[in-house]
């Protein structure tokens, strides 16, 4: 049965696309918390060759990056940001020692979500920063989920032959198909902001804690804290005008809410973050 939903326009315009089929809506849940937060290890990235990811300038490698993933959870539903490597990769390893990069995880995204008692399905939101395999391997896991998306990085996963990570659970599920900023719950504590310049529909993630305070969670805008400072652009990165661009966005947007940015790949910064099953207020 298609689920019908009426959306508002948040600060920009927002593209709604309804792609009902099968899809009967999330499992009931009780009293909902009030805004906290999990974070997930979902894998680390051993980079033997640090020179495509920071511009050429010299680091010392090689670089372990952690990995990321989050659930964001708020009186009116919960939010997954970034779902990490494919769970497989807990069996078979991405690449070998000695490759440019060598990824590896410990412990499932799902096994994660079981240990605090969420079920994948029951799971209202999901969005991601952008396509890349080690940000999107799990959207598989949230088949349920209205999947938050800016439209030129939809197009990326859904409309590509090649996609790069199996979405196959995800075709009937609701998509909120954005051109702009999205306020997902409608009271300003979790924000969707556009980001261009990694790919061409990149995204980060502002949320105000009511403890911790405001934080954005960097998806791929910065790879690693000596970045932040030396605004080293990825050799890779779609378009380096719009990433420096990005960055003197979010800069503002930090300085002007007194926010501090979670660099997600950044090993030394995540793990002074408490892990889940602690819960961040």
């Amino acid at each position: 049965m298609k689920r019908k939903s009426v959306w508002p326009v948040m600060l920009l315009l927002v593209l709604i696309t309804a792609c009902g089929g099968r899809k009967s809506g999330v499992a009931e849940k009780g009293a909902r918390p009030a805004l906290e937060m999990y974070v997930f290890d979902v894998g680390q990235i051993r980079v033997n060759d640090i020179s495509q990811l920071n511009g050429g300038e010299e680091v010392e490698a090689p670089v372990i990056f952690t990995n990321t993933a989050f659930l964001i959870r708020h009186p009116k539903g919960d939010l997954i940001w970034d779902t990490g490597f494919a769970d497989s990769v807990v069996h078979h390893p991405l690449g070998a020692p000695e490759d440019p990069y060598y990824s590896t995880m410990a412990k499932t995204l799902a096994s994660q979500l079981k240990e605090i008692g969420v079920n994948p399905l029951g799971v209202e939101y999901l969005a991601v920063s952008h396509k890349h395999p080690d940000h999107s391997g799990n959207m598989n896991l949230f088949s349920e989920s209205t999947v938050i998306l800016q439209q030129v990085e939809y197009e990326a996963l859904f409309e590509s032959e090649e996609p790069g990570v199996d979405l196959e659970s995800l075709r009937d599920n609701e998509f909120i198909r954005l051109e702009g900023e999205h306020d997902v719950f409608g009271d300003g504590s979790v924000r969707i902001i556009p980001t261009p310049g990694h790919t061409g529909g990149h995204q980060v993630l502002y949320v105000d804690m009511p403890q911790t305070g405001p934080v954005v969670l960097s998806g791929d805008l910065w790879l690693f804290n000596p970045g932040v400072k030396s605004q080293a652009v990825p050799l890779f990165n779609e378009d380096r005008s719009q990433t420096s661009d990005s960055w003197q966005k979010i800069t503002k947007l930090l300085n002007d809410n007194n926010a501090t940015l979670w660099v997600q790949h950044d090993r030394q910064q995540m793990e002074r973050i408490p892990r889940s099953p602690e819960v961040i207020r």
